[in-house]
């Protein structure tokens, strides 16, 4: 029997975030990823809107199902909503395919050949890039080590 999701807010993901972040390779990966994703932003602001609108679009979504085990409903809607929206905001998709690639690629070389576990993201889209966002946070503030 289907168990479904048990996060649904960050304070309570937050923990189980860092519990999947233990290798440092794993975690300096996603450091670089997301600075570089800040490059792109900083140089194409208009697809900040894009990030955040999505973002809130999978937390949505994530809270309407929550008797699945998976974020996929969850991460389609998300990565579908952000080309859409960067193309209506900046009229190109390239630009928002390759902040997916990188923020995605590096995270999950991490995951994948490091840390050895399936990222987060697969189940909590939507809180996972938050997590991202905040370990991003914390590193460079140096209140965690990478």
């Amino acid at each position: 029997m289907a168990t479904g999701k048990i996060y649904f807010n960050f304070e309570d993901f937050y923990p189980f975030y860092l519990s999947q972040h233990q290798d440092k390779t794993c975690r300096l990966l996603h450091f670089f990823g997301t600075s570089l994703l800040f490059v792109l932003l900083a140089m194409e602001p208009r697809l900040i809107p894009c990030l955040i609108i999505s973002t809130i679009l999978g937390l949505q979504i994530s809270q309407a199902t929550p008797t699945l085990e998976h974020g996929l409903i969850d991460m389609i809607s998300m990565f579908f909503c952000f080309i859409a929206l960067a193309i209506i905001f900046t009229g190109k998709w390239s630009k928002a395919a390759m902040g997916l690639a990188i923020g995605y690629g590096f995270a999950w070389t991490g995951h994948y050949f490091f840390e050895l576990n399936k990222p987060a993201t697969f189940t909590y889209p939507a809180l996972s890039l938050m997590g991202d966002l905040m370990l991003w946070f914390q590193i460079a503030t140096l209140q965690l080590s990478p």
